[in-house]
């Protein structure tokens, strides 16, 4: 060949598409060198994406609010100080959905940790009140930054046997997904109209179930909460009057609260988020989303801001053909999806306000209808191995009693005796093969 070419061709990734059968075109990076780039982003917009990132928001948002709240509420914060979380927990998952995608132009989804706040729902506050709260928060948004800079950390969580750490996943969410059952005992002509509506819309379609729950929830407030008989938030302006909260940081907190926090978050939201999107077809590198995800984690833990990660549920939405015909593309449905997060994030006084009407245990209860799938998933996960069934059994019982010892809450212990009884159970099982 007598002359170079000056330019290179833009590289071109191609990966398997196990839906289609064939090989579907994946920009591996976007050339910011190149002025045209940003013209070639909007270019990819189409309406499926677009429509597919709207309705996927709505859906994660008002399938989860409940349980942010109920997390923030149980771990000692008050109104004021609830709204101020949900508000940069949602700005925080809406900036991640727009830098990750239009980053790596895939479909990224993003959420916050339900399982995590479910998690600090069903735990006893903490000697310290809000305070050492947010300190755990800070911790476990660090140990989040550490695995997206550290291969070995993130490999050590990979070294947990799936299935104690769903046990640990089920084991959290029990006590919230037991709520439902409570407070029909307790308030039954509340909470009697939102399980009809959960059910109407699962035989529907599933992912109609918390939007119509919710919908069932807002008309039970309108016709039979009085509002003189309830704490009513009078501040419900766009922006939350934000609560600054000194954070202390104990030992206690680190492994009652940050240790399984980080666990529940990385076993339950990121890795099947990951998981999502390679099966889907797309190629992920993992250390950098999940650095990015902790380092607006560790901003906003400051504020009271549980963590956000990657989003399985969503991601589904975004990651499949309802959201485009070109694989390609599909990257726009998850940045859409962060741009209506921001938009609400903005409604986070009105929709404390209005949770602010409901009894508690109505409140939990549309929390626990919504944790539901996640519990049926990891409880079936959990003891998907015949010949390691005790280890994850006394990690869910152990999680799921509320027990402490020295002061450190049972999710910890839970995964150490688990850990325990798997490793025991692997040696004998070894030496009797011999």
């Amino acid at each position: 060949m007598s002359r170079m070419r000056s330019k290179a061709a833009p590289l071109r990734l191609r990966f398997f598409n196990s839906r289609t059968g064939g090989f579907n075109r994946v920009p591996s990076r976007c050339q910011t060198t190149e002025p045209r780039c940003f013209h070639s982003m909007f270019r990819d917009l189409s309406i499926p994406a677009f429509s597919m990132g709207i309705l996927a928001a709505l859906v994660g948002y008002s399938a989860s609010f409940a349980i942010v709240l109920a997390g923030l509420t149980a771990m000692g914060a008050t109104a004021g100080q609830a709204t101020t979380g949900l508000f940069f927990a949602t700005i925080g998952m809406g900036i991640c959905s727009i830098w990750l995608p239009a980053a790596t132009r895939i479909p990224a989804a993003v959420a916050w940790s339900t399982p995590g706040a479910a998690f600090l729902a069903a735990t006893a506050t903490l000697p310290g009140g809000f305070a050492e709260a947010v300190g755990a928060l800070i911790s476990c948004a660090g140990l989040i930054v550490l695995t997206g800079l550290s291969p070995a950390l993130g490999r050590i969580v990979s070294a947990i046997p799936k299935p104690i750490a769903n046990g640990l996943l089920a084991g959290v969410l029990l006590k919230l997904c037991l709520a439902p059952a409570v407070a029909l005992g307790s308030i039954p002509v509340l909470v009697l109209p939102v399980l009809v509506a959960w059910l109407a819309g699962l035989t529907w379609n599933r992912l109609a179930a918390m939007p119509f729950a919710v919908l069932a929830f807002l008309v039970v407030l309108f016709f039979a909460v009085d509002p003189a008989d309830n704490a009513i938030q009078t501040d419900t302006g766009w922006l939350p009057v934000v609560i600054p909260v000194m954070p202390v940081f104990t030992l206690q907190s680190f492994f009652s609260i940050a240790l399984p926090l980080y666990l529940v978050t990385m076993a339950g939201q990121n890795i099947p988020g990951f998981a999502v999107l390679e099966l889907n077809g797309y190629r992920v590198d993992r250390q950098p989303l999940i650095r990015k995800t902790g380092i607006v984690s560790l901003a906003f833990a400051p504020f009271g801001s549980i963590p956000v990660n990657m989003s399985a549920i969503t991601a589904g939405m975004m990651a499949g053909e309802d959201a485009g015909r070109d694989p390609a593309t599909r990257y726009w449905a998850a940045i859409t999806s962060g741009i209506v997060y921001v938009l609400l994030a903005f409604a986070a006084a009105l929709v404390t306000s209005l949770a602010s009407l409901a009894p508690l245990a109505l409140i939990t209860a549309v929390a626990g209808l919504a944790l539901v799938p996640a519990l049926i998933g990891s409880i079936s996960a959990a003891f998907s191995e015949r010949t390691q069934l005790e280890a994850p059994a006394l990690t869910f019982l152990i999680a799921a009693s509320g027990m402490t010892l020295w002061g450190i809450s049972g999710a910890f212990w839970g995964v150490v005796v688990g850990a325990i009884i798997w490793l025991s159970k692997t040696v004998a099982n070894r030496s009797t093969d011999r």
